[in-house]
């Protein structure tokens, strides 16, 4: 017979009790001994343990319930609704009492979702590998967490026989291996995780402990709610041989079928058959390795932080009455996209990922089956924006299948390919951006009318503005420079973080298009790219160029009109209002190349 010994792991399983029964019960300041369900359409979504005493199950229909209970409280889920102007509306708690408005509306999960990461975010102070399982349950890894504290030099204890929580399949004992003395240490931080999540947020959890993560989740399931459960290796197999079959991971299927046809139902039935046993039932040596250890409680899944990679979100809405036109269609389908929009900020605020994907998917009438159609979205722009750009894109997709939607009964949209966004990588300052770096030698002695002492903004640039002339004069008080190791260009200092930023900025969108002419060395726009470059650092007298630009010691042009000033160059514009409010005007880069063709 095979054995193997298991691994020094330390997995938590911590599992919110009744999850959105609890948020509700908080929220509306109802007593947990109450009965209390919460109602998504017909169906119930959550049912308190108050109500699951008096027989309510969380399958039933509303109606079976309140037969069952007629005491039970009846809680809706959140809905978001549009106004008139198309504007959203939320529910209220009034709202939450009554019946449902599922013509022109969508249920949202929002609430709970913020709930949710609170508790999540109280995770992240004791473990930092933590696994969100559902939106009310997750796996924390505290292996390295217990093995500093077993390692540290300051460590000394008397181990007793008293641990945190309910030990599974057997009597409480001294701890004598280094994995039951993990255990019991994890055990006592579990409680702590408890204790802070109840004291701050008021929720209850149960929590599994163990040294794998099929373990704990068994473990979180024993002694519901609101207690703490370990499983150690000693009382492991006593405590797997009461569990039926289907209830471990990945038994399901073909593999419980095929322990039916041989009558094996539970776990002590199947830890009775040998390795070769096994594999004559299911013809092969791999598979029946993987089984027989697996019913011994043995598993090698990792606990692992959010996959990017994989990474989907997406919302959907069935409709009571199919829609036939645009108009009626974009109502309700801007609600769905809304709806995304939220999900995508909460994850980039966790992450700072975004999708470069839009998925609409929908009946097509034509073909009488589910089809979908994808288009990329461009998300690497300031947050505020994200909501405006997803509904443009799912317009253009629901524009273009106008011929094969309606009747539209059912939309869903989703989002995924997601990537690195941060948009302070490579912002850079705008006024540095066009600003002179120093004044034409024709204008270096001019006297000007009127002088601006430098404020903390200007950071020791003198500036003055001769009205006669209508010209910008800028002077600098002989700043001190630097070299930039990317361009080899003399910057100087106080416009260093500016110029280094640019770069950053370029080197981004080198990265993301590298097919760009700009890019493209064999189009021959090297010598154009290189002085692009040297035209934003401000500095191009060295540059070979070919192409003949506008002298750089030449001033911007300053207008006046009514209240509004414009600066104006050859790299783009800045106007300012009375009020001190600027718009920039960049050109596009195919002004430049359009410019080059017009001089060749």
């Amino acid at each position: 017979m095979e054995t193997k010994e298991p691994k020094f792991r330390m997995i938590l399983c911590v599992d919110v009790d009744a999850f959105y029964a609890q948020c509700e019960s908080i929220r509306l300041g109802i007593d947990h001994s109450v009965p209390l369900a919460v109602r998504q359409g017909n169906t119930l979504i959550s049912v308190n343990y108050a109500a699951r005493i008096r027989g309510v199950s969380k399958i039933a229909n509303y109606k079976e319930a309140l037969q069952c209970c007629p005491e039970l409280k009846m809680v809706n889920v959140d809905m978001i609704k549009a106004d008139a102007n198309g504007s959203e509306v939320r529910s209220t708690i009034e709202d939450k009492f009554k019946r449902p408005d599922k013509i022109n509306g969508k249920f949202s999960l929002e609430y709970y979702r913020g709930e949710s990461a609170k508790i999540f975010e109280t995770f992240s102070k004791f473990c930092k590998t933590v696994e969100k399982a559902s939106i009310g349950k997750g796996f924390l890894d505290l292996t390295d967490e217990v093995k500093n504290i077993l390692k540290s030099p300051d460590f000394s204890r008397e181990w007793t026989s008293e641990w945190k929580g309910v030990l599974a399949g057997g009597e409480p004992f001294i701890p004598e291996s280094l994995l039951e003395k993990g255990l019991m240490i994890a055990a006592e931080m579990a409680e702590k995780i408890s204790k802070e999540i109840a004291e701050n947020f008021k929720y209850n959890c149960s929590v599994g402990i163990s040294y794998n993560k099929m373990l704990a989740k068994f473990a979180s399931e024993l002694n519901k709610p609101d207690k703490q459960t370990i499983i150690t290796p000693r009382y492991c197999m006593a405590t797997l041989e009461k569990l039926e079959v289907n209830k471990v991971k990945n038994f399901g299927g073909k593999i419980s079928k095929t322990l039916k046809e041989h009558n094996i139902n539970t776990l002590v039935e199947l830890q009775a058959l040998t390795l070769k046993e096994l594999a004559q039932i299911f013809k092969g040596d791999e598979r029946a390795k993987y089984i027989y250890f697996r019913c011994r409680g043995f598993d090698e899944e990792e606990v692992e932080s959010t996959k990017i990679e994989n990474k989907s979100i997406g919302s959907s809405k069935t409709f009571v009455f199919p829609f036939s036109d645009l108009n009626g269609l974009y109502t309700l389908g801007d609600l769905v996209a809304a709806d995304v929009n939220f999900k995508i900020n909460e994850f980039y605020d966790k992450t700072g990922y975004v999708p470069q994907t839009v998925n609409v998917g929908y009946y097509d009438h034509k073909i009488n089956g589910y089809k979908s159609k994808s288009l990329s979205i461009n998300m690497l722009i300031p947050k505020s924006q994200f909501k405006t750009a997803l509904i443009s894109k799912y317009h253009e997709i629901i524009n273009s299948l106008e011929k094969c939607l309606f009747p539209c009964a059912s939309l869903s949209i989703s989002v995924r390919n997601f990537v690195k966004h941060d948009l302070k990588e490579y912002e850079f300052s705008l006024d540095a951006f066009f600003k002179p770096k120093q004044a034409s030698q024709e204008n270096k002695h001019a006297t000007p009318t009127k002088m601006q002492l430098p404020s903390k903004k200007d950071d020791g640039t003198l500036k003055a503005v001769n009205l006669a002339d209508s010209d910008l004069i800028t002077e600098l008080i002989e700043p001190e420079m630097a070299i930039c190791e990317k361009c080899g260009k003399s910057i100087p200092v106080i416009e260093f973080e500016s110029h280094t930023d640019f770069h950053i900025a370029e080197d981004l969108d080198r990265e993301m298009n590298p097919h760009k002419r700009k890019y493209n060395p064999k189009r021959n726009y090297a010598d154009l790219q290189k002085e692009y470059a040297f035209n934003v650092s401000g500095d191009c007298k060295d540059s070979n160029s070919p192409l003949k630009t506008s002298p750089l010691t030449k001033m911007p042009k300053i207008s006046k009109t009514k209240g509004l000033k414009k600066i104006s160059s050859d790299k783009g514009s800045i106007t300012t209002d009375s009020s001190g409010n600027s718009k920039v005007n960049i050109p596009t880069i195919q002004a430049y190349f359009k410019k080059s063709e017009r001089k060749v």
